[in-house]
């Protein structure tokens, strides 16, 4: 993205610098971003990104002309399935401030097993594209711990506020979207008959399958799942999140409706909860054909 030269005047201090959260995120593509403010005139921008923390074979990105704040760049040529650490750097007439690194893990490829479906919309933060019958490569740097069974049951899953809000059924055996695709033994949420609410979700609290309390352990976790909002809904167009506890919204608003997609979080860690939830999202109704579909659900952790 290109913008407008940025100047800042007056004082005397290196540039205040603030790397933004990754966007983007494909198997081989991440747009990074990044703010900053300057009381002297931004000479030079760049981003800098090596799948060593130690940036020993970093690759550069020159951001010309200098961008006014926030600045950002499209990266292309990466490798599926990799975890990239990335960080931001800023120079004006009075030095040079280098942001903290972080890291991000680019989506794997597919398996060149099973069928696959059409490539969906992009999420907020994720990625989503049509499911196969196989399961996802697991991302470098990560471990399976846990794989969603809905074959006979719901799981472990549990509808939102004791099912005050969204009703659950475990167990659909078969559910095809527009496209004939199906997918077996999938979870349902639906709204409540007579409430009146803008969510309901599904949750599942994760702390015996993480070995107690995930809150603070260092650890990050990506989800991959595949998801179906029907077309048949009359209000509920899309799925508002995935969540790992409170306020970590990984946005899936972008799904296809009709489709199943198959969505890949950005990596999050759990900061007040061990529950894991999946939100809808709609207009306030009371319409309790309004609901979506959870299919296949896995979760890994960083090593």
């Amino acid at each position: 993205m290109t913008k407008s030269a940025g100047q800042v005047t007056a004082s005397t201090a290196a540039p205040t610098v603030k790397l933004l959260d990754v966007s983007g995120v494909g198997e081989t593509t991440a747009t990074f971003s990044a703010s900053f403010s300057s009381d002297t005139t931004v000479t030079a921008q760049k981003f800098e990104y090596d799948t060593n923390a130690d940036f020993s074979t970093k690759t550069t990105v020159n951001i010309s002309p200098i961008e006014t704040s926030p600045f950002d760049a499209d990266i292309t040529g990466l490798t599926a399935g990799e975890t990239y650490h990335h960080r931001a750097i800023v120079t004006n007439g009075d030095g040079t401030t280098t942001t903290p690194s972080e890291y991000f893990n680019t989506i794997a490829a597919a398996s060149a097993t099973g069928a696959t479906g059409a490539t969906g919309a992009t999420g907020a933060t994720g990625s989503a594209t049509g499911p196969g019958t196989d399961a996802p490569g697991t991302p470098t740097g990560y471990t399976l711990v846990y794989t969603a069974d809905f074959s006979s049951n719901t799981d472990g899953w549990a509808s939102s506020s004791g099912g005050s809000v969204a009703q659950i059924t475990g167990n659909v055996d078969t559910v095809s979207d527009d496209n004939s695709l199906v997918l077996n033994d999938v979870l349902e949420a639906s709204r409540n008959l007579g409430t009146d609410s803008r969510f309901f979700w599904v949750q599942r609290n994760m702390a015996t399958t993480l070995g107690g309390n995930a809150q603070g352990n260092g650890k990050t976790y990506i989800v991959v799942t595949d998801l179906l909002v029907p077309s048949s809904n009359d209000t509920v167009d899309n799925l508002l999140s995935i969540k790992f506890g409170n306020n970590q919204d990984t946005g899936v608003q972008s799904l296809t409706k009709g489709e199943w997609q198959r969505y890949t979080t950005p990596a999050k860690e759990f900061t007040s909860t061990s529950s894991l939830f999946v939100y809808g999202s709609s207009e306030a109704g009371t319409d309790p054909d309004d609901k979506y579909y959870v299919g296949n659900l896995w979760l890994y952790e960083s090593n």
